[in-house]
């Protein structure tokens, strides 16, 4: 009943790897917004 165990723990790792792919996408995509909203209102401010 090895391989029973491996397929749990490789889908086990996928959920985690997915997930975490997940996370990083939507903090990279959160910061690009923040970072180009940031970069729009500099510009606006400067005379």
């Amino acid at each position: 009943g090895s391989s029973n165990g491996q397929v749990k723990n490789h889908r086990l790792a996928l959920a985690l790897g997915s997930s975490l792919g997940c996370t990083c996408l939507l903090v990279l995509g959160f910061g690009i917004l923040f970072w180009w909203k940031r970069k729009c209102n500099q510009q606006i401010d400067i005379p």
